[in-house]
């Protein structure tokens, strides 16, 4: 890629199209007004991330699916990333080493933040909640390898402006959900728990916490039954709008046998509703939508 001249350009997306020697001529651009740069899936590195310019107005950044290590964090947080406030780093070679460089990095302005599909563990959530988050909003930590110890770490951040919370395709087992609620979540919205080893037990922990402002809950592909849905509804769920339970052992039956008779008829893939309603033998005040079917043998 030769070197640009375009100062007017606000948006540029280069997927599967850079290597090191492209990335240097990016850099070397004039691009005073960019605010989004997608790059992903290339092999850019540490080298290609060392000619990072400064784009003063950045407000996006994608490097999902490169080679990026914690040098490679390290060029990255050490040029003027004032504006930016997304950053999806997902699917690169992240440890803890990274992580604790991405911490220590300021980026106290971004609103959403993406690891997911990095080898991530107790160490390296440890540096994560040693940063300051305290305006992130969007939190993506799917298939990450996370464990008991790993949320442990997690729940110590300040996360008071936390609204989304992914942690889809990780090992939220009881002891990992018994972690999960000693935090105050006080902003979260949603919650994505799906894909994460999530049985009755892990329920019975989860509803202990009041998710007072929670408005979708995500649980597909766990291993719920209906001794789960009993536990589940015991839960506090003011704001629920939104459950996902599919591809668990839960069935339409499960729900009736729930209920009194007189309520709205379930039915495979998303029953919705007009709320208030009555469901399970409680009311719902906020709740629109129920997803089941698909279950799992």
């Amino acid at each position: 890629m030769a070197s640009a001249n375009l100062p007017d350009l606000k948006t540029l997306r280069l997927l599967s199209a850079l290597e090191t020697s492209s990335a240097e001529s990016l850099a070397t651009g004039s691009w005073s007004q960019l605010q989004t740069l997608d790059m992903c899936n290339n092999s850019l590195g540490a080298t290609a991330i060392a000619h990072r310019a400064a784009w003063p107005l950045l407000q996006s950044l994608n490097l999902c699916g490169n080679d990026l290590d914690a040098e490679a964090v390290r060029h990255l947080v050490s040029a003027s990333c004032f504006s930016l406030t997304n950053l999806d780093l997902s699917s690169n070679k992240l440890d803890a080493a990274a992580v604790q460089a991405l911490a220590s990095g300021g980026l106290s302005q971004l609103t959403s933040l993406h690891l997911s599909c990095n080898n991530l563990n107790a160490v390296a959530i440890a540096h994560l909640v040693g940063g300051d988050w305290s305006g992130l909003q969007s939190l993506h930590l799917v298939a990450t390898h996370l464990g008991a110890s790993a949320i442990e770490q997690l729940v110590r951040g300040n996360w008071a402006s936390l609204t989304f919370l992914d942690l889809f395709m990780n090992r939220l087992d009881t002891a990992a959900l018994e972690q999960l609620v000693r935090n105050s979540w006080l902003q979260l919205r949603t919650l994505n728990l799906g894909c994460s080893h999530v049985n009755a037990d892990g329920i019975s922990q989860l509803i202990k916490h009041n998710w007072a402002l929670l408005q979708s809950l995500v649980l597909s592909g766990n291993n719920l039954d209906s001794l789960a849905l009993q536990q589940l509804i015991k839960g506090s769920w003011p704001q629920l709008q939104r459950l996902d339970l599919m591809y668990n052992c839960i069935s339409i039956a499960d729900f009736a046998s729930l209920g009194t008779g007189n309520e709205p008829l379930m039915q495979s893939g998303e029953t919705c509703f007009e709320p208030p309603i009555h469901l399970c033998g409680r009311q719902w005040m906020r709740l629109k939508g129920v997803i089941l079917g698909h279950s799992q043998s």
